[in-house]
């Protein structure tokens, strides 16, 4: 199966999960991409959305399975994959997987409110999100990234079986 994993990430924190799925998807035989969303200038958290300008709007269409993953900003996903999310037609009907990463030692610290919204917003683009979680991170220790590899692949391998 061909897909692709869409992260965005301010201090790497993210992208580097992200790079872990990846790798082990690729391990089990999948094509898979990463794209990294980026901006043509530095965003804030509550920067206003129609003020972010995105440098790549990745195509969903061609894609079997989708992973978007996104840092906790504020108690939701970060403004820059709110931008790609809402600017993305490709998304449509699209089953996806998400995750989101924070500093907070406990998912009910943001993590869970992120995962909402992450929902909400997919739906409301007619996606529909499959399965999700939710990498902590403490006193520069992460918890969770071996459960989110392995949720990323059982989703995967559940799309293989449809």
């Amino acid at each position: 199966m061909k897909g692709i994993l869409v992260v965005h990430s301010f201090s790497g924190n993210t992208f580097s999960v992200s790079e872990k799925v990846v790798n082990k998807l690729k391990k089990e035989g999948h094509d898979v991409y990463i794209e990294r969303l980026e901006t043509t200038e530095k965003v804030k958290n509550g920067t206003p959305l129609s003020d972010i300008h995105l440098k790549n709007m990745p195509d969903l269409s061609s894609f079997d399975f989708v992973i978007l993953s996104s840092p906790v900003h504020g108690g939701g996903v970060s403004s820059v994959m709110k931008k790609f999310i809402i600017s993305s037609d490709s998304i449509n009907g699209k089953d996806i997987f998400c995750f989101v990463t924070h500093f907070f030692p406990f998912a009910w610290m943001g993590g869970n409110s992120a995962i909402s919204q992450f929902k909400k917003m997919c739906s409301e683009k007619n996606a529909n999100v499959i399965d999700s979680s939710v990498v902590n991170w403490k006193n520069k220790k992460e918890t969770g990234i071996g459960e989110t590899v392995s949720k990323a692949l059982d989703y995967v391998n559940s799309l293989c079986q449809k």
